[in-house]
């Protein structure tokens, strides 16, 4: 059992060579612990050699590349179809469009929150202030990282330079 944990271990970490993974799916299939359930179908899935495929897979690979390769051609009448529909529904979210802009019945008058000004004035006070903090936190953090760019561009600047002069 310490050996199919270390194996796990090493297995999820990435770190197996091919000879331990077989080793593990060995261990984990012939395991009839249930704490290894969901390790044997995970190791069952991996490695079954009959994945399952549909019947018609074939016929339908055959008839869309056939399909890809005439250029999927559709009648005259399919294409003057689409583009009536087409149009039909453009004007519909026109029309829709414009009845929700000139809709009267919606109140888009802002509304008092605060009765008491002097309370309005700070609260208002704090969140600027909050803001403009965070809007010079983020400047700040962006003028370190533009410094950064700088210094990686002078890196490939000299790099190029170099390989100019080894190429001629």
């Amino acid at each position: 059992m310490e050996d199919i944990n270390s194996l796990l271990e090493k297995f999820y970490a990435g770190a197996t060579t091919p000879d331990e993974d077989i080793r593990l799916k060995d261990l984990i299939l012939d395991s009839t612990d249930e704490r290894y359930a969901d390790d044997r179908r995970l190791f069952a899935a991996l490695y079954d050699s009959q994945p399952s495929v549909p019947q018609d897979v074939s016929e339908r690979l055959e008839a869309a590349l056939q399909q890809l390769y005439s250029g999927g051609k559709r009648s005259a009448k399919m294409r003057v179809l689409w583009y009536y529909l087409s149009g039909a529904a453009a004007v519909a979210l026109l029309c829709i469009g414009i009845f929700l802009s000139t809709r009267t019945g919606v109140n888009s008058t802002m509304a008092d929150t605060y009765t008491n000004p002097e309370e309005a004035a700070r609260i208002a006070g704090q969140t600027l202030a909050y803001v403009s903090q965070q809007l010079n936190s983020g400047l700040a953090q962006a003028s370190i990282v533009g410094e950064e760019v700088g210094l990686m561009n002078k890196v490939l600047e000299q790099t190029f330079e170099t390989n100019k002069n080894t190429e001629k």
